[in-house]
């Protein structure tokens, strides 16, 4: 009878937490920071491109958008990173290393790094195109928001003597390389969590705490005509 009043118990404490979760997350859309911001036309030479799906997002740089600094800090780790695109995301380490498609979760890797407060790690992909359909939305970006964006990725990697560490991962593509990350990763703050973060201190009218994907994109549907590459 005992076992069977906390397991009742358990579940309901479940289920409030997470009509919170969502019912937070999705009020706070309506709020967002710098709700003054105002989008340009796209220029292809000053753009910040956001890569979404229905559970992830990455913040994508023409290469020649980055910092000289920037660039001779990943330059070590990728082949003619003088061209082309750099894309960052953030994720579980665990989760990221050993799922190269969503096809391929682990539901216990997947509930672990949603419960505990695992070690994260700030994926980077070096491409020499990008797609061009209307899961890249083009981002309008002065000099100011491009250095800002920048600065607060390069903030996320965890450093040692002045170069970021990098994880060995199984090698599912030759673009693709991993590094340790500053932030843990958890339930509160999630892949997409960190791309709003980088974003909204960039000057992105975003909301302050974006733990889905979605919530990620809402503010640039919702203001941009043109969400395809240009």
């Amino acid at each position: 009878m005992r076992r069977l009043q906390f397991l009742r118990r358990l579940i309901l404490l479940l289920t409030v937490t997470l009509l919170l979760y969502f019912s937070i997350s999705f009020l706070l859309l309506f709020f967002p920071a710098n709700a003054s911001h105002r989008f340009n036309t796209p220029d292809k030479n000053r753009t910040i491109y956001l890569f979404h799906d229905f559970a992830h997002t990455e913040i994508i740089f023409p290469v020649d958008a980055l910092s000289k600094k920037f660039k001779a800090m990943l330059s070590p780790f990728f082949d003619r990173p003088d061209r082309g695109y750099f894309a960052f995301s953030y994720g579980d380490e665990a989760f990221m290393l050993h799922t190269p498609r969503w096809r391929d979760t682990d539901p216990v890797l997947a509930c672990r790094a949603l419960c505990l407060n695992t070690p994260g790690v700030i994926r980077v992909g070096h491409y020499p195109a990008i797609r061009r359909d209307s899961s890249v939305i083009a981002l309008p970006a002065d000099r100011a928001v491009l250095r800002q964006a920048e600065n607060e990725i390069q903030k996320s990697f965890l450093y040692q003597n002045g170069a970021p560490i990098p994880v060995q991962a199984p090698k599912y593509s030759p673009y693709i390389r991993y590094f340790k990350a500053t932030e843990p990763y958890n339930l509160f703050y999630t892949c997409n969590t960190w791309s709003g973060e980088v974003l909204r201190k960039a000057g992105y009218p975003i909301s302050y705490w974006t733990p889905l994907a979605f919530e990620v994109v809402f503010p640039f549907v919702k203001s941009l005509s043109n969400l395809v590459v240009p």
